[in-house]
């Protein structure tokens, strides 16, 4: 690689296993028209040829011995970074030709600011139902969040070199999850620094999710570690995925839930169309904007699926609650995961 003498931009992707679309990640990169900037790949121990791939581009790779999470690779790569300027992005994202002149000029002409990021745009080349539906639903709550930004969102993201490296950088004790960014804003608006939401600013996701992905992500790796850091730092704002509306559709849910269980057959199909209807007037916009964007049946599945979101997500606070309490009682929740299969195996062979 040619070393920049004084790159403004250091671009970290960590990936892991993204052979399938690190390549057009890393073209649509060294496509942009700002300059200088420089590139910094790092390999979370992939088991597929994404090393090899970065290795074809103009950038720094470094590389991990095990899988370590992203929170661990992108320090690892802001470690070694030299922009006064950080910008995070995933392996399965695509950057429009302006991006980083746009994030830069948008961090540096709000001189109060620290941090800023942007969103998916509301296409994305996948086509499956999950992919189209999890990429509208994530444009269409950046789009209607505030600006003036609580958290953060490595997918497209901007921060000072200063002021990454006065908060220690991500967090890499999580014992789940993939809430680094999240923690991290949450960290900079304790400390008094803040952070804008440039809705202006989009990058095209290439991720192809399936129904078992989405679930197991937005509740194991969202809704039990969000919470658990909800509850650690204080923090209830109502902003993004966790506006108000979400918060009431949760509750609703389950109030629905113990309804049934007290009705008889004859009152419970009322009580499920009433929460649908709910569900669909507590998420209009969203369900009117999928409308203009796809189709009626596409309206009805997605639906659905929020529906089943707050299910799962009321599931994953309770979670999220009962470890962040059990762990205060210093309840031995590690040791515990650890016994389990070897319990499960010794049942097995009795």
């Amino acid at each position: 690689m040619i070393q920049l003498i004084n790159p403004k931009i250091s671009v970290i992707i960590p990936v892991y296993n993204g052979e399938e679309s690190l390549r057009s990640c890393l073209k649509s990169v060294f496509n942009n028209s700002f300059k200088p900037f420089e590139v910094i790949v790092v390999d979370d121990a992939s088991t597929d040829d994404s090393a090899k791939i970065a290795a074809e581009f103009d950038c720094s790779v470094f590389h991990l011995k095990k899988n370590s999470g992203c929170a661990v690779a992108r320090n690892l790569g802001a470690n070694h970074a030299r922009g006064e300027i950080f910008f995070f992005t995933d392996a399965d994202v695509i950057l429009k030709e302006d991006t980083l002149a746009s994030i830069q000029l948008s961090l540096v002409e709000r001189e109060t600011y620290s941090a800023v990021f942007g969103s998916y745009q509301k296409t994305t080349p996948v086509k499956n139902f999950i992919s189209q539906y999890k990429n509208l639903l994530h444009h269409f709550t950046h789009q209607n969040a505030h600006c003036e930004a609580s958290t953060l969102w490595t997918g497209c993201m901007a921060i000072y070199r200063k002021t990454f490296f006065e908060l220690n950088g991500f967090e890499e004790e999580f014992d789940c999850g993939s809430i680094e960014d999240i923690d991290l804003g949450y960290r900079m608006k304790e400390k008094g620094y803040q952070i804008y939401l440039d809705k202006s600013i989009q990058v095209t996701h290439l991720k192809k999710l399936t129904f078992f992905s989405l679930v197991k992500t937005d509740l194991f790796n969202r809704a039990i570690p969000w919470t658990k850091i909800m509850l650690r730092n204080n923090v209830m704002s109502s902003d993004l995925n966790i506006k108000s509306s979400n918060k009431f559709g949760v509750l609703i849910t389950f109030l629905l839930l113990l309804a049934i269980f007290f009705q008889s057959i004859s009152t419970t199909i009322p009580l499920i169309l009433s929460f649908f209807v709910i569900v669909y007037l507590l998420n209009i916009k969203f369900f009117h904007f999928i409308y203009k964007e796809k189709s009626f049946i596409f309206v009805i599945k997605a639906l659905c699926m929020v529906s089943l979101f707050y299910l799962y997500s009321g599931f994953g606070m309770i979670m999220g609650t009962c470890c962040f309490f059990l762990k205060k009682l210093k309840f031995p929740l590690k040791e515990i995961r650890e016994l389990l299969p070897q319990v499960v195996s010794k049942k097995n062979i009795s």
